[in-house]
C-alpha cells in the first residue's frame, strides 16, 4: 500500500471538480427584459406630421391645386392688407411693454446716481447676504451696511454694530467695498 500516491486515485477522482469552487447548479441565467418600444406624447405628433408630410409629397402639383380651390378662400386685397396692418399694430404695441418688464439694460452699480444706489441697496434681494459700502459725506467717510432708507435719511450700521441715522442730502457718494 502506498500512502498518499497519485497513482491510487481512481479516474473518477481525478475527473472531479477542484473543490475550492463552489459547484453551480446547471440552471440557464436569468435574460433581462429589455425595452423595445417606447412611446411619448412627442412621438406620437412625430409620427403623425412625417405621415402627413409623406402624403404631401405623394400628391400631385394638380391635386394640390385642386385642394386649394375647394376652399373656401374669400379675402380681398384690402381685407389682407387690413389683416397685416393689424398685426404690425399689435407688435408694436407690445414691444415696448416687453422691454420695460426685464429685457432693458441695467446700469452697473457705478453708472447709478446716488439716490439709485441707496434704492438698489434697500431692495438688495435678503437671501443674499448685504453689501458693505463707504457712505461718504462732507464730515467723513462710514463703513458699514445701509439697514434702512426712507425718503429724507438713511440708517446705516457700522462694522462695530453701532447704527448711524444720516440726512440723504448730506450724502456725497456710495462705494461698494465688496464682503468682509
Amino acid at each position: 500500500m502506498v500512502w498518499g500516491g497519485a497513482s491510487n486515485l481512481s479516474k473518477e477522482q481525478k475527473k472531479r471538480e477542484p473543490l475550492l469552487y463552489i459547484h453551480q447548479p446547471g440552471f440557464q441565467p436569468p435574460e433581462g427584459v429589455m425595452q423595445k418600444s417606447f412611446s411619448a406624447k412627442n412621438a406620437d405628433k412625430i409620427v403623425e406630421e412625417t405621415k402627413i408630410e409623406a402624403g404631401i409629397e405623394r400628391k400631385s402639383r394638380g391635386a394640390l391645386e385642386q385642394e386649394f380651390q375647394n376652399r373656401d378662400i374669400t379675402l380681398t386685397s384690402k381685407q389682407v392688407q387690413q389683416t397685416i396692418e393689424d398685426y404690425e399694430q399689435a407688435q408694436t404695441v407690445q414691444e415696448p411693454s416687453r422691454g420695460g418688464l426685464g429685457l432693458r439694460r441695467l446700469k452697473s452699480f457705478k453708472e447709478m446716481d446716488l439716490v439709485e444706489k441707496l434704492d438698489y441697496l434697500e431692495r438688495f434681494p435678503p437671501q443674499l447676504p448685504p453689501i458693505p459700502c463707504n457712505f461718504t459725506t462732507e464730515n467723513g467717510t462710514l463703513r458699514g451696511i445701509l439697514i434702512e432708507k426712507n425718503a429724507h435719511e438713511v440708517v446705516i450700521r457700522l462694522f462695530d454694530k453701532k447704527e448711524v441715522t444720516i440726512a440723504i442730502q448730506d450724502l456725497n457718494e456710495v462705494k461698494m467695498i465688496g464682503f468682509r
